[in-house]
């Protein structure tokens, strides 16, 4: 208010200023005999309307005994009766709601001062007790970075400390800055606190763990071991779940390739014999799903072509009768037809294996 400087302290006699704002104990006396002379008009007012009716309330049956000339006459007049009753009731509504209104209207206008006033000291005492608070916040926290300045302060290198004052007061600090909490208190929960964290730090060291250096990471946000522990397990879980993954994976792919490489041995268009077979391409051989007529194969060189009738004949020169891995190309044949030629080529002696357009799946092993 004025005259006050609320940023300097100020000297006040708390008795005075007491007395100065104490209200009047004077008792406010309400005249009571308007408002009893009134009920007593309200109920003047009700007995007359219903004393016209008395026997009708002794004898309700009586009103069956009406005639329609009797009953709408009697409806009118204690309608009539029931109007004027509730009339007296308004008015005497109005005669003692009008005064608390005022009154209370009054009120507001008398109590505005003192409320602002009451404002005013309120945000003054929660200013200087928030001043307070921080100033005893700033001592701990520089307790704590006395205390424990290797996990308090950040080291060379680091941008952030692995324990910073505010994670310690966010966990444990809820009441270090009441009244009852003294800074020789706090500073002795601050020596424990301490201790704890680097037995926990020793215990994670010492328990050689697969993931230590997360798991101390998540002890330095959470200050919980426990929870660092379980981090580990977790990592080391997900590591043995794709290993299997992996394990798996390449048995299949080398499950694959020894069935693929098993199944074109034999098979090699290169003159080197010591080139690895390559399987044909599987769109070269296509099996008819019909059973039209199927085109005669081509012949591919003369002197490796043979005939069913003479199995022993001449197959050509000395150096193309040498075995090695062939390839033979076929238009088109039915699964009867290739195991006639498989059983042709056994007899002969040859082995190998026919491919069909899929994946280069097995059709019959000519060697069946």
């Amino acid at each position: 208010m004025n005259g006050i400087d609320f940023q300097q302290p100020q000297e006040v006699d708390a008795q005075v200023l007491e007395q100065d704002l104490m209200i009047s104990s004077k008792s406010f006396e309400v005249d009571m005999s308007g408002i009893q002379r009134d009920i007593e008009d309200l109920t003047v007012a009700i007995d007359e309307a219903l004393t016209v009716y008395g026997d009708l309330l002794v004898d309700p049956n009586a009103i069956e005994r009406m005639s329609y000339t009797e009953a709408r006459r009697c409806e009118r007049n204690i309608s009539a009766a029931i109007r004027e009753a509730d009339e007296c009731r308004k008015r005497l509504n109005r005669d003692y709601r009008t005064p608390l209104d005022v009154a209370k209207r009054r009120y507001d206008e008398l109590m505005e001062p003192a409320l602002e006033l009451h404002g005013l000291f309120k945000a003054r005492r929660i200013a200087l007790d928030k001043e307070k608070r921080n100033a005893k916040k700033l001592t701990i926290k520089e307790l704590y970075e006395r205390v424990a300045a290797p996990i308090a302060l950040p080291l060379d290198g680091f941008d952030e400390a692995f324990v910073p004052f505010e994670r310690i007061f966010e966990r444990y600090g809820s009441s270090w800055l009441n009244k009852s909490a003294t800074l020789d208190s706090v500073e002795l929960e601050l020596d424990g606190i301490v201790s704890r964290i680097m037995r926990d730090e020793r215990r994670i060291d010492e328990a050689g763990l697969r993931h230590a250096a997360e798991a101390k990471s998540e002890y330095w946000r959470t200050l919980d071991v426990e929870a660092a522990f379980g981090l580990d397990r977790q990592l080391c879980q997900a590591e043995q779940r794709q290993a299997a993954l992996e394990a798996a994976r390449l048995a299949h792919k080398q499950a694959d390739l020894e069935q693929e490489g098993n199944s074109n041995s034999g098979l090699d268009t290169d003159r080197n014999p010591s080139a690895t077979p390559t399987a044909p391409d599987a769109t070269a051989l296509e099996i008819p799903e019909s059973n039209a007529a199927i085109p005669k194969p081509a012949v591919i060189d003369a002197a490796t072509t043979f005939d069913p009738s003479e199995p022993t004949a001449n197959l050509g020169t000395s150096e193309s009768s040498l075995r090695k891995p062939r390839v033979m190309l076929i238009d088109g044949a039915t699964d009867e037809e290739c195991r006639q030629i498989g059983a042709f080529c056994k007899s002969l002696g040859i082995s190998g294996v026919f491919k069909g357009p899929c994946f280069y799946e097995s059709v019959k092993s000519i060697t069946a």
